[in-house]
């Protein structure tokens, strides 16, 4: 590194000494540049401290703000579906074992709630009412026999 005689480093080297012996090529590859014309080495310690004025996500691993997750994010309670629900082969669960108290026919049901639905419609107390009507064998055997 070269010194001038008034003991000043030449304003064009990289090795041009900025602060208490610290040279600027030393200051860049150790120090975070603001300007992003580096990267970070190592995690960043935020100590308690917030990143503000952040922009909306580009890309798939861009930090996103607390307002742009709100008003994105798919809430769990009361959203409506737009498109199909791909289970991935999984199974639904939580669904009611009784027909909940405002049924309208477009809820999903619980395999224990089908087979209600199917015994109770096919069982030997349900009257007969019309032509179409199931009935349980037991209950057209014993009309037949009469």
């Amino acid at each position: 590194m070269s010194i001038n005689i008034f003991g000043k480093t030449n304003a064009e080297s990289s090795q041009r000494v900025i602060f208490g012996g610290v040279t600027l090529s030393q200051a860049v590859n150790t120090f975070l540049r603001r300007d992003g014309k580096n990267t970070a080495a190592e995690h960043i310690n935020m100590d308690n401290h917030t990143l503000i004025n952040v922009s909306d996500p580009a890309n798939a691993q861009d930090a996103a703000t607390k307002h742009y997750v709100d008003h994105r994010a798919v809430s769990k309670s009361g959203d409506t579906m737009t498109g199909n629900l791909n289970m991935g082969g999984r199974s639904v669960h939580g669904a009611p074992v009784h027909y909940p108290t405002l049924y309208s026919g477009h809820e999903a049901q619980s395999w224990t709630q089908v087979n209600s639905l199917v015994n109770e419609a096919t069982s030997s107390h349900k009257k007969y009412v019309d032509d179409q009507d199931a009935v349980a064998k037991q209950y057209a055997d014993h009309l037949t026999k009469k």
